[in-house]
């Protein structure tokens, strides 16, 4: 097999030749002074950067209310981890009942109170 070469008439540049070493230019500075310039362009560039997301971050966080934890509700809460005796169990449950049983019989001495004065307000209107 021979060397496979591109058409000479699809080249891009004609007539082009690679530059040698002696056409490239020479430096003028030293290496120090433009690494210390770059550098210093660079660690202005990181000091805005740092800026402007201390600003914008400060900015979020006075606009926008992050709810952590719902305090309304944790209050509300009652949380024991103390685990109760039978005879505990079974002075709530009896408290409980007897605390339905008040209420209800409050209930109809009120519903008792109402049907005597409507019978009261009949009377007088008979």
């Amino acid at each position: 097999r021979g060397l496979r070469t591109s058409n000479p008439r699809r080249k891009a540049l004609v007539k082009f030749e690679r530059p040698s070493i002696e056409e490239m230019g020479v430096p003028r500075d030293s290496w120090q002074q433009v690494y210390r310039k770059n550098q210093s362009r660079y660690h202005m560039q990181l000091g805005v950067g740092v800026v402007a997301f201390s600003v914008s971050l400060a900015a979020l966080s006075m606009s926008v209310t992050l709810n952590r934890y719902p305090t309304d509700i944790i209050k509300k809460i009652d949380y024991v981890t103390k685990i109760k005796s039978k005879e505990e169990m079974e002075a709530e449950i009896a408290a409980a009942a007897e605390e339905a049983e008040a209420a209800a019989a409050a209930a109809a001495e009120e519903a008792a109170a109402a049907k005597a004065a409507e019978e009261a307000a009949a009377e007088e209107a008979a």
